[in-house]
């Protein structure tokens, strides 16, 4: 397990307090995703292309009409893949899981039903490795960014579905998913 940097702790306990500030102005929402994620990169010398089951869970604050700032945790699964090296089969798996902060729109078409938009930074670390062993464990912060839409059945749940684009260092990665929000 990684140890976090002193500089997400904070933020994470600056806007957690900062969203239950909010949460007295019955704004607040906390919610779940679950989907499909893709990664495609090289593992050393090998090409790396895996699909896992990643989920998100979230909390924010929606401060306009059309804006909501959000922090949640991401958890890109397990991508695993055999390579065949001279003849042996081995297995490698690439793992990644994080923290999010970021602003969230939506733009109401019309009823209950929204296009949403969604831009943060991604402060992850993951781990890498090829028939068991430990060849890498990578942590940075980069951004994201995705679009999706809501369909809100009553005043205080909604259903989500969204694309998100990661961008982990020089590795092509993203999650289609599908969830619920629950505003208090």
């Amino acid at each position: 397990m990684h140890k976090l940097p002193r500089s997400i702790l904070l933020i994470v306990v600056l806007l957690t307090g900062f969203v239950s500030v909010a949460s007295a102005e019955h704004d607040f929402y906390v919610g779940g995703t679950i989907g499909s994620a893709r990664l495609d990169d090289r593992l050393d010398t090998f090409e790396f292309d895996s699909t896992s089951v990643a989920f998100r869970i979230f909390a924010g604050w929606q401060f306009s009409d059309h804006l909501s700032v959000e922090v949640g945790y991401l958890d890109f699964g397990d991508f695993e893949q055999d390579f065949d090296i001279v003849g042996n089969i081995v297995p490698a798996t690439v793992s990644a899981n994080g923290f999010t902060v970021g602003l969230n729109g939506a733009l109401p078409l019309g009823g209950r039903f929204a296009l949403t938009g969604r831009a943060g930074m991604f402060f992850w670390n993951g781990t890498a490795s090829l028939g068991g062993i430990l060849e890498a464990s990578p942590d940075d912060v980069n951004p994201y960014f995705g679009a999706g839409a809501r369909y809100q059945f009553t005043d205080r749940f909604a259903a989500t579905a969204d694309f998100t684009h990661y961008d982990l260092e020089e590795t092509d990665s993203g999650v289609l998913a599908a969830g619920f929000d629950f505003r208090f």
